[in-house]
């Protein structure tokens, strides 16, 4: 109960910021850099470490492929939009969660929500 209290208070902290300003890059950047730290001492990095991926060499390589082209579509549909006007027909992800996020609650919400995931997958 203590975490999750924990990452309330970041995101009420984190979303006082206004968007896209130093201060909540560093309040976003923050989590990122803990769970990279945590990830790797806890050997994510090293193949056959506890917690670690199952073993690819059973699924093959089709997973990774299938990943890999899943990204690279989005990645294209993403900059493809990015670069296509006007954002009312060509959104991206950033400008539809544009709206939302402009309220102090859900932002506060959703940084809260998007630090715990990211605990969580470290933590698992």
């Amino acid at each position: 109960m203590l975490v999750l209290v924990g990452f309330a208070v970041y995101g009420a902290l984190a979303a006082l910021g206004d968007p896209m300003t130093w201060p909540v890059r560093v309040a976003v950047a923050a989590p990122v850099l803990a769970v990279i730290v945590l990830a790797v001492r806890r050997g994510w990095h090293r193949p056959g470490s506890p917690g670690g991926r199952g073993d690819l060499s059973k699924a093959g390589p089709v997973p990774i492929i299938v990943w890999v082209v899943l990204l690279a579509v989005v990645a294209v549909i993403q900059l493809g939009h990015f670069f296509a006007e006007p954002r009312s027909i060509y959104p991206t992800l950033s400008s539809l969660f544009e709206q939302p996020l402009s309220f102090y609650p859900v932002r506060a919400a959703a940084l809260a929500v998007w630090a715990w995931l990211g605990w969580a997958l470290v933590t698992r």
